[in-house]
């Protein structure tokens, strides 16, 4: 359809400066306004095949940490004034393994309010498709009025 409408647009331009040149009487006029119109036409021309050239295939975006690494079964409980985690992470993508898995827990009151929160890493690789538990996380003290409990995925290295 690009095409065509080039097509039109040259057409028309053509015929208005046939038009033109005819009106014109002097030969070296005739001549200069020949080549000027001949270069415009053809810059012109040239933008229009540059617009309606097919523009090229995109590579699909890269799935993220979020898509990828899915917290399974998080669990916890208090142990001697600590939080232990049992957690089951799984690896949804089928060619790239996660390593250095960084992940965030967060702890709150009846209130709804944010008490305590923590940060750690799992230095370990998980595999493509991948499941696997680990058992007895420990995540340091909280707050004796924490209830409820988060457990994220903050980060990973992709390998």
């Amino acid at each position: 359809m690009a095409g065509l409408s080039a097509l039109v647009w040259l057409c028309a331009i053509g015929i208005f400066i046939g038009g033109l040149a005819r009106i014109i009487q002097k030969r070296v006029v005739n001549g200069l306004l020949l080549i000027g119109v001949s270069v415009v036409i053809w810059l012109f021309s040239l933008a229009m095949l540059a617009d309606s050239a097919p523009t090229r295939a995109t590579q699909p975006p890269r799935s993220t940490i979020a898509d990828d690494l899915e917290v399974v079964t998080p669990s916890w409980k208090r142990q001697d004034g600590q939080v232990i985690w049992d957690i089951t992470l799984h690896n949804k993508n089928a060619s790239a393994a996660y390593a250095d898995i960084q992940y965030r827990t967060t702890y709150r009151a009846p209130s709804g309010t944010e008490v305590t929160a923590h940060r750690g890493t799992i230095f370990e690789v998980l595999k493509p498709g991948e499941t696997r538990q680990w058992r007895q996380l420990q995540d340091g003290f909280v707050n004796d009025q924490a209830i409820t409990a988060g457990f994220e995925i903050v980060s990973a290295t992709r390998r």
